[in-house]
């Protein structure tokens, strides 16, 4: 009698337990309905999805296996397939080897594609700054205190200099954030250029570039504007020197700075190294190149200092946070190199698509991947792809990924690596209820009217949907 009370307890409770379960997969659909009738305009096409990681119940989807435009959302999968591959203790190391041969000193550098490398970022580690004083008095020490004939040369190893993918918009190929990697990173391959303007209307004047960058050629059509923003951009092709800088600025500034992006770090490492030597007393008459093919190799004896990047967590997490496109590119870059021998957006992505493709999923298309930023809009992802990937991280990694991310100050429980475009707005990310860890993405192309107001309300949905379980 006892063993049939049991049972049928037991019995009930499942049943309970069920009906519970398809009751809260019935709210938040029909959430996902009102969500779309009152806050989603006709033209935009939307994709969600969400689940449960700790017992992969799916708590919402629809239109989850199309693929859409991802935007920077596209970092959450190249950071996490990095954190799986690498290593989360991965680092990037950066080699100076000083090679003499008929009495001149050349600097052999074997290129790791760490985008770290001389950047700002991480002010503790290999800033400018550091990297070139600790060159200098290598030099110094190796006995080279008034001159230097010698070069620098670049030695790409795997890395393929291909910049950018094909599918990258030409006003992005030459700012800040259009993301261009390679082997040789320097100063965030980024460098600022400074104007002065007058009266409305006026074209403003090119006052210089910080570092100096005398072989860069600048065609200005820049005037000053009423408006209070940067409206300027910087159009080039990545090894053309010739830059063309278009748009406005506001009017009646002494000083006003936009920034660009060159394709790697060898003319700012060149600008920066010879203006510390000058400092130092040393005349250099060499250059930075990259390696031709009658250049030696590297020997081991001719080891002179290591840079050493912070770990992959570090770098993915602040890939993530401040959606750095160079870094994330960079990472993608690493891949190709470490898991396909070849540096390349081409290896790069396949590692990212295998990726995807090996995280079981029914009805996933094969993914869209370009480049491991996002910025290009011939990406196109799922919004399951993006969460089953989240998912599948190590529960190491999937911290790792959390820390990077962005909180809501409205929930604290959410957060999310954010995507924007023109008419693009995604999300994707994890739900922390402290006893349950959920994985999402919500996507929306064809955004019209006020993107800021979109973007509130999808984290608002999430949010809601996820409280209510």
């Amino acid at each position: 009698m006892r063993t049939k009370l049991q049972f049928y307890l037991l019995s009930l409770a499942m049943i309970v337990q069920i009906s519970t379960s398809a009751q809260n997969e019935m709210l938040s659909h029909q959430a996902w309905l009102d969500f779309k009738e009152t806050s989603v305009p006709e033209e935009c096409q939307m994709s969600v999805f969400a689940m449960n990681v700790s017992n992969k119940k799916v708590v919402l989807e629809d239109w989850a296996d199309e693929n859409f435009i991802p935007a920077s959302t596209m970092k959450v999968i190249t950071c996490a397939a990095a954190l799986e591959k690498l290593g989360a203790d991965f680092v990037w190391q950066t080699h100076f080897y000083f090679h003499h041969e008929n009495e001149i000193l050349n600097m052999q550098v074997d290129c790791s594609g760490d985008p770290s490398f001389g950047s700002k970022v991480f002010a503790d580690r290999n800033t400018p700054e550091k990297v070139v004083t600790a060159i200098v008095q290598a030099l110094q020490k190796d006995g080279l205190t008034t001159s230097w004939q010698g070069d620098v040369i670049l030695y790409p190893n795997e890395f393929v200099q291909d910049w950018l993918p094909g599918s990258t918009a030409w006003e992005d190929v030459a700012n800040y954030y259009g993301g261009s990697a390679g082997a040789f990173q320097f100063c965030d391959n980024e460098y600022s250029l400074q104007f002065s303007s007058d009266e409305v209307g006026e074209k403003v004047e090119i006052l210089k570039t910080t570092p100096h960058l005398p072989s860069l050629e600048f065609f200005n059509e820049v005037i000053a504007s009423k408006s209070s923003k940067d409206q300027a951009y910087i159009y080039g092709l990545p090894e053309s020197k010739e830059r063309f800088v278009k748009g406005e600025i506001p009017h009646s500034q002494s000083s006003f700075s936009i920034r660009g992006g060159l394709p790697s770090g060898k003319l700012l490492f060149e600008s920066l190294l010879r203006e510390a030597l000058n400092e130092a007393g040393v005349k250099w008459d060499g250059q930075v190149r990259w390696k031709e093919k009658s250049d030696p190799s590297p020997l081991e004896k001719d080891l002179k200092m290591i840079f050493v990047s912070p770990q992959l967590s570090s770098i993915v997490q602040h890939t993530l946070n401040t959606s750095d496109n160079l870094y994330a590119n960079a990472i993608l870059l690493t891949l190709g190199a470490v898991m396909r021998n070849e540096g390349s957006f081409e290896s790069g992505t396949a590692v990212l698509s295998d990726h995807v493709k090996s995280i079981p999923a029914q009805n996933t298309p094969q993914p869209r991947i370009q480049d491991g930023s996002g910025l290009s809009r011939s990406n196109g992802v799922s919004a399951k792809s993006l969460s089953l990937v989240l998912a599948a991280a190590s529960d190491t990694n999937k911290q790792i990924l959390m820390k990077g991310m962005r909180t809501s100050s409205q929930d604290t429980a959410l957060h999310y690596k954010s995507g924007y475009l023109d008419g693009v707005r995604c999300y994707a990310g994890y739900y922390d209820r402290g006893d349950e860890l959920f994985a999402y993405a919500i996507m929306a192309n064809g955004v019209s009217g006020s993107s800021s107001a979109m973007s509130r309300k999808m984290r608002a949905f999430i949010s809601g949907v996820m409280n209510t379980r």
